[in-house]
């Protein structure tokens, strides 16, 4: 009996020490960070991937993700400096740098992903600094590499003259006051600083790795919107380069069929002139048989050549009256085809 009780408490000893030591010890992954808390309380931070211990049942355990995150912004109606409204949608990349911090300050991720609305603070005020030339380019490079490129520099252009009077801002302004000094690549990494600066204001153990500008469009103004007549502009654009596209068509089938035309009678002129040979070199041929034939039999000649006459003249069931004295009747009757009355 003593030794069936001695051998339960081992058993159980062997099962508090197991379960004692599987609730110490745990493990950080590569790409996570952790926390350990004692009864609500930070004890320490892990960043570092490895085998660790804990006080069993008491400490805890909250785990962070270490790499770097995504965050996509709403687009915001947004002034630019020549008060153009226009719709600016951004993207950030954010980390948890101090997950200490993170967990005293806003605990998870989408508690995180709410506060990171200062980025489209940080945006409405470089926006609002610059003009939409600023925002939409990044260099002075004239977009004149090709056909359809310049198509697109010729809308700019245009809209800038239909709309010079409203103040409208354009893309391009060849005058110089569309000179980008600073650019769009610059102003998203303004952006970038001012929200990374605010972050580290309230110290919430993030931080802003990039930020970018994903998308501009135009504002409404009335009835139409901005981008609804560059739109216009660009279709107008496009049928012009279509019909001229179209009009070399015509001018290449024209010549095509020209060319066509010209070798045709070329064929033509040259199959005649080789069938009127062939006919001269035919006739100049008859008339030397029918020489010959005259030369055998001069008076058969002059017979045959008188009944060809009459076969082409006279037609189908035609009465023919000759002379007595005359050739024909003279042969008829001399082979013993006709007789006197």
């Amino acid at each position: 009996m003593k030794k069936n009780t001695l051998t339960g408490i081992i058993v159980l000893l062997v099962i508090f020490v197991v379960i004692t030591v599987a609730n110490s010890a745990f493990v950080v992954r590569e790409g996570e960070q952790a926390v350990v808390t004692k009864f609500g309380q930070v004890v320490r931070s892990i960043r570092d991937a490895d085998l660790y211990w804990k006080m069993p049942f008491v400490e805890k355990i909250l785990r962070f993700d270490k790499r770097i995150l995504e965050f996509d912004g709403s687009p915001n109606q947004i002034p630019t400096k020549g008060k153009k409204l226009i719709y600016v949608d951004t993207f950030a990349r954010w980390q948890i740098e101090d997950p200490k911090q993170f967990l005293v300050s806003v605990r998870n991720e989408i508690t995180a992903k709410s506060r990171l609305v200062i980025i489209d603070s940080a945006t409405r005020t470089a926006i609002t600094r610059h003009r939409l030339l600023e925002a939409v380019r990044n260099s002075n490079r004239p977009l004149t590499q090709d056909k359809e490129i310049e198509a697109v520099r010729k809308v700019d252009e245009q809209l800038a003259v239909d709309t010079a009077t409203e103040g409208t801002e354009v893309l391009t302004d060849p005058g110089g006051e569309g000179t980008i000094t600073v650019g769009r690549e610059k102003i998203a990494k303004e952006i970038l600083t001012n929200a990374q600066a605010e972050a580290e204001k309230v110290k919430w153990g993030v931080r802003l790795v990039d930020v970018k500008i994903k998308r501009i469009n135009y504002g409404k103004e009335g009835d139409t919107t901005v981008r609804d007549r560059v739109f216009e502009l660009m279709k107008s654009e496009r049928e012009q380069i279509a019909q001229k596209y179209r009009s070399e068509g015509l001018e290449q089938r024209a010549e095509w069929l020209g060319r066509i035309q010209e070798e045709k009678n070329k064929i033509l002129s040259k199959a005649y002139e080789e069938g009127e040979t062939i006919k001269g070199q035919a006739d100049a041929e008859a008339a030397r048989v029918y020489a010959e034939a005259y030369g055998q039999d001069a008076e058969f000649y002059a017979f045959w050549k008188t009944l060809e006459i009459y076969r082409d003249d006279l037609a189908e069931n035609s009465t023919m009256v000759i002379s007595t004295d005359s050739d024909l009747f003279r042969y008829l009757r001399k082979a013993g085809l006709a007789g006197s009355r």
